[in-house]
């Protein structure tokens, strides 16, 4: 049961990445847009039945959307993560699982900022994944 825990933590990290990929393609669709060279031999310059630049222009639309709906998924998955471990009996270990899941910091970073060891650090994370999975089942 601990995976879906885990799913549900690693959210945010894996609509990040989805969100870097449509931005990806959404710039490769707008290099596209770029006329390769201008021939003036050709009664219309701009567009032709062979250009796809409206078809170009349909496709960055859909992407500049579905970027937009994944980014307030991504700001959903990061607020339930926070009512979460606010919910937490151990503060403390609410606060560690925000600041390594929502805030991206690494487990060493963590540590700093909480002042505590390493191995407190990933006492309480495993102690607040038991509570988390304790409440979705």
């Amino acid at each position: 049961m601990t995976d879906k825990v885990y799913e549900f933590l690693a959210a945010p990290k894996e609509t990040a990445a989805k969100i870097r990929r449509k931005r990806r393609q959404r710039a490769e669709k707008l290099a596209g847009m770029l006329p390769g060279a201008i021939r003036y031999d050709l009664p219309r310059v701009q567009s032709s039945p062979s250009d796809r630049m409206s078809q170009s222009a349909a496709e960055v639309d859909e992407l500049d959307r579905e970027i937009e709906e994944l980014k307030a998924l991504k700001r959903q998955q990061r607020q339930a993560i926070i009512d979460v471990a606010e919910s937490l009996e151990n503060e403390d270990a609410g606060r560690c699982i925000v600041l390594h899941y929502v805030d991206g910091l690494k487990w060493a970073d963590v540590a700093r900022a909480v002042h505590r060891s390493e191995s407190t650090v990933f006492r309480w994370q495993r102690e607040a994944v038991q509570d988390i999975d304790a409440k979705f089942t």
